[in-house]
């Protein structure tokens, strides 16, 4: 049984950063100390990450961006503008790029999140620790292919027959989650977010630009596909540090937030 989360502890205030196409990029943030900046998933929003970003609040300044809107028809961003979105937070969070440079901020990301993250990571030789859950890619081969017209289809004409398949993680977040009519309205948004996965397969050479320490989490019951990806990562990026989410799969920020928090911080001293 999936309980509520209590309210945070701390007082996470809304702040808003403006993008490079003038978009302004919210975030959420409290806590003092060395920053870490958090990107949640296709499905979720800021605020389903509150209960692991006040556990991590008590030693560390917590940011949790809130990424673009995506319910209904509006444009999903290609990653790229997601990537400078991320870099838009990070920058009014820490000051200045110098900070960056010499790794005073740590990055997480869950999902496609963690697509954004990584997709930053390579291209700036990120210095800092990078933490990774069920990260989403292409590695395995694409994801979508010559389905993206039948997947746009059907989340187009068919959303609650789609989402309310038979599948244990949607039944947990329907359960669980606060904001699932959101997640709902914004299903166009997976298929697309599915298609800009296809272009992200990371190479050797890609991952070495990574300077800082990378560590994934994995979900004990994350689905195959998301436990090959995780096998391939580790493979085309050697030092990789794997953490199990035990008795967890995808969504364990809805069902066990102090064991995800607590792996994260595990994660930021290895």
């Amino acid at each position: 049984m999936i309980a509520s989360a209590p309210p945070p502890t701390h007082p996470f205030i809304k702040n808003h950063v403006t993008a490079p196409d003038g978009t302004r990029i919210a975030y959420l943030a409290a806590g003092v100390g060395r920053p870490i900046v958090m990107m949640h998933g296709a499905f979720t929003v800021a605020d389903e990450w509150l209960a692991v970003a006040d556990q991590l609040a008590c030693s560390r300044r917590v940011v949790i961006v809130e990424r673009r809107e995506r319910s209904g028809d509006a444009p999903s961003p290609p990653l790229s503008v997601e990537v400078q979105d991320l870099s838009a937070v990070i920058a009014g969070v820490t000051g200045d790029e110098t900070s960056r440079a010499r790794g005073d901020v740590d990055l997480f990301g869950h999902s496609y999140g963690a697509t954004v993250v990584t997709q930053y990571a390579i291209d700036t030789g990120f210095r800092g620790s990078l933490v990774l859950y069920d990260p989403a890619s292409s590695l395995a081969g694409p994801l979508v292919g010559n389905h993206a017209v039948a997947m746009r289809a059907l989340s187009g004409v068919g959303r609650t027959s789609v989402v309310r398949t038979p599948n244990p993680m949607h039944s947990r977040l329907r359960q669980h989650a606060p904001h699932w009519a959101q997640m709902l309205a914004s299903l166009p948004s997976p298929p697309r977010k599915e298609e800009a996965l296809d272009g992200f397969a990371p190479t050797p050479e890609d991952f070495q630009r990574i300077q800082g320490p990378t560590t994934l989490l994995l979900g004990e019951h994350s689905g195959p596909i998301l436990r090959s990806l995780t096998a391939i990562w580790v493979v085309r990026q050697p030092g990789v540090t794997v953490l199990p989410l035990r008795g967890q799969g995808h969504v364990g920020y809805c069902e066990a937030p102090g064991l995800v928090a607590d792996r994260i911080e595990a994660a930021l001293k290895l």
